[in-house]
Formats: structure tokens, sequence, C-alpha cells
């Protein structure tokens, strides 16, 4: 399977197999939403890469953040880019897992997961939720998504999780060409361990079946790799992230 499309899938730059590229050098791909979250402005890029093509995506985004994702063994990436001021911001892998072995577990009475209407004010939700997770500011956050929707144009799918009725946790799922990949996986956390995660993390993997996809992606923290391995998924590769902030 080619990482390189793989990378480009897990960075929100594949919608149904199109791509979203909004600049470009010979071996450096970048994507810029609006907003500032460098989360979701992104680049990537093909061995090997040039000085002058770091100065260029340096360029290209000025003062707005952004993260560049690369493979832990591309070591002459990573000097370029320790060489030209990026910060190293963690390593997380990337996993992959066949759809059909994703098991739906009965979460109880309380639990309830939900796909969430673009027209209401559920998107209002789901922002909130996501921010206090991730730490996120919320008003650069709302920028973010709204960028992704209307870019997706239907392929970008958001969850909302809720315990006793209470909105607790949020997912989100985007539709490629032959691959579902899920991200902003989270539960607020006073509902944690009580399995919210599973709940808010097969849903989406189960409708993407459903749908007819069978294999799905997503990189993993420290914290999320456990609810992951037991979903099914594999690492198949690790990444490592700098970001200019």
């Amino acid at each position: 399977m080619n990482k390189l499309l793989l990378l480009q899938n897990l960075l929100f730059m594949n919608f149904g197999g199109n791509p979203y590229i909004d600049y470009a050098t010979e071996h450096c791909f970048a994507m810029k939403t609006a907003g500032s979250l460098g989360r979701f402005n992104r680049v990537y890029n093909s061995e090997p890469i040039t000085s002058s093509e770091v100065i260029a995506i340096k360029d290209y985004f000025k003062t707005v953040n952004f993260t560049w994702l690369v493979e832990s063994s591309d070591h002459a990436t990573i000097k370029l880019l320790e060489d030209h001021g990026l910060n190293y911001m963690g390593s997380f892998p990337a996993m992959i897992a066949d759809l059909p072995s994703v098991k739906k577990i009965d979460a109880g009475d309380k639990i309830g997961v939900k796909e969430i209407s673009f027209e209401d004010d559920s998107i209002a939700l789901w922002t909130a939720i996501a921010c206090e997770v991730y730490h996120y500011n919320e008003q650069e956050m709302v920028k973010a998504i709204h960028s992704l929707i209307a870019r997706a144009q239907g392929m970008l799918k958001l969850y909302l999780g809720f315990y006793e009725n209470k909105p607790v946790a949020a997912s989100m799922a985007l539709y490629h060409q032959d691959i579902v990949s899920v991200h902003m996986v989270g539960t607020l956390p006073a509902y944690r361990s009580k399995g919210m995660g599973y709940a808010i993390s097969s849903k989406p993997l189960l409708d993407a079946y459903n749908k007819g996809y069978t294999i799905a992606i997503l990189t993993a923290s420290q914290i999320g790799l456990p609810l992951a391995e037991k979903l099914g998924f594999k690492e198949y590769a690790l990444y490592r992230i700098y970001g200019n902030y």
C-alpha cells in the first residue's frame, strides 16, 4: 500500500480520492485551512528534499502555525527540518485495520453515539468537546472545521458520544477513495474508562463498513494506543511531527 497516499489521507489532504494540496515544491506538499491551528495546516514530503524547499514552505505559511509529518526513518529530512528551526513535537504511530474485524460491543443503556448534522447546533457541541479534550482555541477550531467541511463535500462525518444523554465525546471520520480515516477521537476526562472511547471510535468504523469500506487508518496517541489496538489496528509506520511553533 502506498505510504505517501496513506499519509495524504491522514493529513486531511484527500477526500473521496480528490487530493487537496494548496502549495507544493518539487517534493513537499502543503495544505492550509482557515485559522492558525497547526494540526489543520499540514506538510508532508517525498524523499529527498532540499534546504530551499524547507525555506519555501516556511515562507508560504509565514506566521501561520503548521505541522510537518516525516517518517521516523527519513533522517535526512529530519536533519533539514531541525537545521531550519522547526521544533520536534512528538512521535505517533500510523495504524491500519480491516473493518470486517471491528466488533460492535454493547455499551449499555447509558452510552449512545450519533452522527451529527452540520445544519443545527450539534456542530457547536462537537467543537466545544473537541476543544476541551485537545486544549484548542475554540474560535480557531471553528474556522478549521468549517474549512474541512467545505472541502470534503460530504466526505467528512462528525460524531457525538453521549453518557446518560449528556454530550461527552467526539470523533471525526474522513472518507477517501477506498479507505476511511478516523480523527479527533476524544472523551471528556470525567467520562473516561466507562466504555465511551470504544463506542465513539467504533461507530464511524462500523458506519464506513456498512457503506462498503474495508480498510481504516488513524494515528494513535500514547493514551489512545490501547484503544486502537483493541479495535484491531496495527502499526504500519512511525512518524515524527515538527512544527513552527
